[in-house]
């Protein structure tokens, strides 16, 4: 007798109808209703106003994010634009938001009018752009470090372009070079430093070497001889040598 050699399978035909499953009905959440009806609510007064001290605070905390936040409150009414340009708020606003915030300084850029009412109350990014400028455009180096004295405790890219703009002018100190640079580490350093060449490079430098004659920097890298040792050609290899570097670099660029 001839026998299957398969075995039965495990699953057995079913029809259709019993393969779907009836519909189900749509469950409707119920309206809530408020508490207090409407027309039982209170309007608000026509006479309610934020005193111009308080929203000039809350529209400085909103400049902390940057330039583009304020287009809103210049467009909210006079209140609000008399509150964005008030000197609270032009003092703090946070214009490196913006990449290209170092070219407002030039007369040329669309933005120079509200970069002079920053610089006007003392915005440390606008005086740090402005010395950007005094230093690379003007060759101004006393200006740009009277300028920088005022924020250099302020922002750490400023000290950064205080301590190499003495470098060029032959005045630094090398204990306060020293304290900065123990502050922060290699990858701190390296990020700063290529952001400063960025805006340095943004102003369009003369690049003659103007503080060529004035220039030193008493940390002259000694690391060399353990990098010739070691075999290490790769430019700027250790924390001595992204600061040296730097200091060429902005001279040869003045």
């Amino acid at each position: 007798m001839y026998q299957n050699p398969l075995p039965p399978p495990r699953h057995y035909y079913r029809p259709q109808s019993a393969l779907t499953s009836p519909p189900r009905p749509r469950l409707v959440p119920p309206i809530r209703h408020p508490i207090v009806p409407f027309e039982n609510q209170a309007h608000p007064s026509p006479n309610f106003h934020i005193p111009a001290a308080l929203l000039a605070r809350i529209v400085s905390y909103v400049a902390e994010e940057g330039l583009v936040e304020l287009k809103n409150w210049v467009v909210a009414g006079p209140e609000a634009f008399a509150a964005v340009f008030s000197p609270e708020t032009l003092s703090v606003i946070r214009l490196d938001k913006n990449e290209d915030f170092v070219e407002w300084a030039k007369p040329s850029s669309s933005y120079y009018n509200i970069f002079s009412m920053c610089l006007h109350h003392g915005n440390p990014y606008a005086l740090y752009a402005q010395s950007i400028h005094y230093s690379f455009t003007d060759l101004n180096l006393s200006a740009a470090l009277d300028n920088l004295d005022t924020i250099k405790h302020l922002l750490p890219l400023a000290k950064l372009l205080w301590i190499m703009l003495h470098s060029c002018a032959g005045t630094l100190d090398d204990q306060v070079y020293y304290e900065f640079r123990n502050m922060y580490s290699f990858n701190d350093i390296d990020y700063m430093s290529d952001t400063l060449m960025f805006h340095i490079n943004s102003v369009g430098p003369s690049r003659c070497g103007s503080y060529g004659l004035t220039w030193e920097f008493e940390d002259f890298p000694e690391c060399w001889q353990d990098h010739d040792w070691l075999r290490e050609f790769n430019g700027e290899r250790c924390l001595d040598c992204i600061y040296f570097y730097l200091s060429r670099d902005i001279m040869l660029l003045s």
